[in-house]
């Protein structure tokens, strides 16, 4: 133990932005087929959430997701629920990660399922200074095969840090 100064640990605190929408309908809550969008934009454009908001996580003014400046995991989780438009079985929701090395994440659909609810989550490993920290990166979403109706969306990104 030091002597002359008293030691103060201090535990990471979690740092969460949860944000829920529900009763979405129309053109603005739609993701058209094979087109990427910007996600933070798009949720942006969507009705006043239920609860939560996009801070501090989520830039709303460079539309990105932002990490702090630890080195800590940040946790990354998207609930989408709607429905595809057509027939096809061969549909899928696809997410990626502008600027970081090859994080994509696709959630199929198969066709037996009748109740579209696509999961799309991750981690990020965070190193202190690291892009994710200094730039940001851009979540750009893209509905493959087929437009997808959303009816509500959660979306929750958490990282321990004693950042403030």
């Amino acid at each position: 133990m030091p002597t002359g100064k008293a030691f103060v640990y201090q535990a990471p605190k979690r740092k969460k932005s949860e944000v829920y929408w529900s009763g979405l309908s129309g053109a603005a809550a739609l993701l058209a087929a094979d087109t990427d969008r910007d996600l933070v934009a798009w949720l942006k454009g969507l009705p006043a959430p239920q609860f939560g908001t996009l801070a501090p996580f989520f830039n709303t003014t460079s539309d990105k997701l932002n990490a702090f400046n630890s080195d800590s995991s940040l946790a990354f989780k998207l609930n989408l629920v709607g429905s595809w438009s057509g027939g096809s079985s061969n549909r899928s929701m696809q997410l990626d990660f502008v600027s970081t090395n090859g994080n994509r994440l696709v959630a199929s659909r198969d066709v037996a399922v009748t109740s579209d609810v696509v999961t799309l989550a991750t981690f990020f490993s965070i190193d202190a200074g690291g892009g994710i920290v200094t730039n940001g990166t851009k979540p750009v979403i893209r509905s493959n095969n087929g437009s997808f109706a959303t009816t509500a969306v959660l979306l929750i990104a958490e990282q321990a840090t004693r950042q403030t």
